[in-house]
């Protein structure tokens, strides 16, 4: 092979660019002393624990969700790299993986990007004066202004059980805990499904919309709004992102059936990765376009 050298002396160099020519190798040294991170990391863009996980070698399995594709396309990806496909859910699905298949669907050119299934936990502000809602109570108590008649709030949370002071509040109940999809009807006849096993979902209904009957008895934010129970938490209060995800989606799609309106999400988990990339911000938006209000705490 011929080889070609150039060589230019610097003092044949216009003055301008003899000064700038240092800074550019540094440049290009440095540029060239790193790899990339898509080269680094595989060409899925992975959230922290995933990428942790991988740079671990771990091996044990995990659920995994994998968004931005059809679910054929997902299905043959899971078959290609020996994962299995747990449940599909709108905007992708849950994958069961070892250690070997996440590694090959990271790597994989036709995966965008790949969370892992996190754990949900119930978060609720407990500070009145934090809320406002003393003010808001008093001011329904003088003139029955605001007490959400007609508005349907989806309570997204670990279940709602049968108290008096939610007597004829909860029209509907579905059960989502660990992918299980249970219809319950109407919550009102005491069916098991939607019940709550720990108690914050009913704590934040009753927030919602609770009343207590009689004279001075305590109030809600929205006491004449009426509640559908989506329970997502067992009985430990955790749930998954999946889990969430879906009952997102159902509200979604039975939204003008119940007149929702709101969804309430007094739960979370740590960030692993960007808004833009996190599929329950994703579900979020959604909801957010289909025209539905989303309240969500932010840790207390």
């Amino acid at each position: 092979m011929r080889t070609l050298t150039l060589t230019c002396s610097p003092t044949a160099l216009p003055a301008r660019l003899r000064r700038w020519l240092p800074l550019a190798l540094a440049v290009v040294l440095v540029a060239g002393a790193f790899p990339s991170s898509a080269g680094a990391q595989g060409r899925a863009r992975l959230s922290r624990d995933l990428q942790a996980r991988i740079a671990s070698a771990a091996t044990a399995p995990t659920e995994i969700i994998v968004d931005h594709l059809p679910a054929a396309e997902i299905e043959r990806l899971a078959k290609k790299h020996g994962a299995r496909v747990a449940r599909h859910f709108s905007r992708g699905a849950v994958l069961e993986v070892d250690g070997a298949a996440l590694r090959g669907l990271a790597a994989d050119a036709a995966v965008v990007h790949i969370s892992g299934n996190h754990t949900v936990v119930g978060t609720m502000a407990v500070a009145v004066a934090a809320t406002g809602a003393d003010q808001l109570q008093d001011g329904a108590r003088r003139q029955d202004r605001y007490t959400g008649r007609g508005v349907g709030i989806a309570v997204i949370d670990s279940g709602i059980s049968m108290h008096a002071s939610l007597a004829g509040r909860v029209i509907a109940s579905v059960d989502f805990v660990n992918g299980k999809r249970r219809r319950a009807g109407l919550a009102s006849r005491l069916g098991l499904d939607g019940d709550d096993e720990y108690g914050h979902g009913t704590h934040v209904a009753s927030i919602i919309a609770g009343e207590e009957r009689g004279r001075g008895g305590l109030r809600g934010m929205a006491p004449d709004a009426h509640l559908v129970n989506l329970r997502v938490l067992d009985e430990n209060g955790e749930g998954t992102v999946a889990d969430v995800i879906e009952a997102i989606d159902w509200a979604i799609e039975h939204r003008r059936r119940y007149d929702l309106r709101i969804i309430n999400l007094s739960l979370g988990h740590a960030p692993q990765e960007k808004a833009a990339d996190d599929p329950l911000v994703q579900a979020v938006e959604k909801a957010v376009t289909a025209g539905i209000i989303v309240v969500a705490s932010a840790g207390n």
